[in-house]
């Protein structure tokens, strides 16, 4: 009698896939026009927020997008146009091949000047990028509108867990980052020698005085802001404030009608909640929920100051060879704006896109 031949594991994993395929066939025949809908509007995604990407990276290094895209949504021109006329013109990212070798255009777009891609920007001065050809009733956009404002956002990137609070039409993280790895999951300098610190132009980051067990999971990191300026710092569909919008926050907390927009200038604010070591400060309530935490920061020498006394955070803009930011002390409620060494080392709060 001859035994049995069992089955090998090609064979086996050749069946698995077999059913695979006919599965996706099954799928397909079932309603294809849902299905191909459905893979364009995932590429369309794809493509909004390459697109936003690369426009993002231009307004950093060029320090402004003005004059080059307005606060209407237009429709972006396709590389290789005839003509541009009523439409936005971005072949500046594609020269050179410097930003993006060519524009994306829609899957289904049939304009032979058009992408089918708007863009526009927002009243913080970032790009935003949308499909006008969506199908299925999906809105596709490079802004985050299904992100419920209040409810705890996992950083897929390193697991950790950020409460977030919404303050006016704003939706803030109410605690100081502590990602070690950029939002490409490529690492972040990790420098607690001084002098590598001062050196360094390419991003790097410290945990309050290098000791993340006992002041990192409170406190969060520095971050000097070559990392700010990276644009990659904070998880996908969150960015760094920029000094405008650090405006936006600071006159709607504003009791004395200075929301900080001049140098050196501070608001008396409501109550943001800074706490002094494990104590609020004196009368605190933290009753618009920003809830400060005051870190210090680290000069751009290497070396740590006013931890548990001040709270610096970074701005996204920078101010020549300087960048602006906003400050508290532990002691009183006044929110003061201020251009520091892209060197130092502050603190850093996420927002919403």
């Amino acid at each position: 009698m001859n035994p049995k031949k069992a089955f090998t594991l090609l064979e086996i994993l050749l069946v698995v896939a077999a059913i695979a395929i006919l599965a996706g066939i099954v799928i397909l025949a079932i309603n294809p026009s849902r299905q191909l809908a459905k893979t364009r509007n995932t590429q369309r995604s794809m493509d909004v927020n390459t697109i936003q990407k690369a426009l993002y990276q231009y307004s950093i290094d060029h320090n402004s997008l003005s004059g080059v895209v307005s606060t209407t949504p237009t429709e972006i021109c396709r590389s290789g146009a005839s003509s541009c006329s009523g439409l936005i013109d971005l072949s500046f990212l594609t020269n050179n091949s410097v930003y993006l070798t060519s524009l994306p255009t829609d899957p289904q777009v049939v304009s032979s000047n058009g992408t089918g891609y708007m863009v526009y920007i927002l009243p913080s001065g970032r790009p935003a990028v949308s499909s006008s050809l969506a199908e299925l009733d999906q809105e596709i956009s490079t802004i985050n509108k299904s992100f419920i404002c209040g409810s705890a956002l996992i950083d897929t990137r390193d697991s950790q867990s950020y409460s977030t609070v919404q303050i006016g039409d704003q939706c803030w993280f109410k605690e100081n980052l502590r990602a070690v790895k950029y939002n490409d999951n490529t690492n972040i300098l990790n420098l607690t020698d001084s002098t590598q610190w001062q050196n360094d132009t390419s991003g790097a980051y410290v945990w309050v005085q290098n000791n993340y067990a006992v002041y990192g999971a409170t406190y969060g990191a520095l971050y000097n802001f070559y990392a700010v300026n990276s644009g990659k710092l904070c998880p996908s569909g969150w960015h760094i404030p920029s000094d405008a919008e650090f405006v936006i926050l600071t006159n709607f907390l504003s009791v004395d009608g200075q929301g900080g927009a001049g140098i050196n200038v501070g608001g008396k604010l409501k109550d943001v909640g800074i706490t002094y070591w494990t104590s609020p400060n004196i009368g605190a309530t933290n009753s618009s929920g920003f809830t400060a935490l005051p870190a210090g920061y680290r000069n751009a020498s290497g070396a740590f100051a006013y931890r548990g006394y001040y709270s610096y955070f970074w701005s996204s803009s920078p101010d020549g060879p300087n960048a602006w930011n906003r400050y508290f002390h532990y002691n009183y409620l006044t929110f003061f704006r201020a251009s520091y060494s892209q060197a130092t080392g502050f603190s850093v709060r996420c927002l919403l896109d």
